[in-house]
């Protein structure tokens, strides 16, 4: 943790924090900056009102921007998903994707997923078939010897 002292109306204190200090002065400019667009709009010269507008216009503009960002990353989610839907019709259109593309299908991938399984579900299958039978037919080649 590192101190810093910090200097807001009229009030001299000292921060610790693990913040870069660079990052802390920026904090605490623009917070000055909120404070003297409040004294030129409001005109009160009571500190703990100035600080206490400043912290609420602050924490509104905090949040609209976490909105917008919320609503951007939906966006964003809603387009991929979107593009990622098309593709799936898209792959048997297209062929298989190319070494190298950027935009392989999301639908070759599950595809190819589907088809790995099936594949090792038959070679399970044809697996433990052949080990049923391998262990059945070694009962026959008992039972020849014993009667030959």
């Amino acid at each position: 943790m590192k101190p810093v002292k910090i200097e807001l109306l009229g009030t001299s204190f000292t921060v610790q924090t693990d913040e870069d200090p660079r990052h802390l002065t920026r904090v605490v400019r623009r917070f000055e900056e909120k404070v003297k667009e409040i004294r030129e709009s409001v005109g009160t010269q009571d500190n703990l009102k100035i600080a206490i507008l400043a912290g609420l216009l602050l924490s509104d503009e905090t949040l609209k921007l976490t909105h917008r960002a919320d609503q951007a990353s939906a966006e964003a989610h809603a387009n991929a998903e979107g593009r990622m839907n098309a593709d799936d019709g898209e792959h048997e259109k297209r062929g298989p994707p190319t070494e190298g593309d950027p935009g392989q299908s999301t639908g070759w991938t599950k595809e190819a997923a589907r088809i790995t399984d099936d594949l090792i579900r038959r070679i399970d299958d044809a697996l433990t078939g052949a080990s049923s039978q391998d262990a059945h037919a070694g009962n026959h080649e008992e039972e020849n010897q014993h009667h030959g």
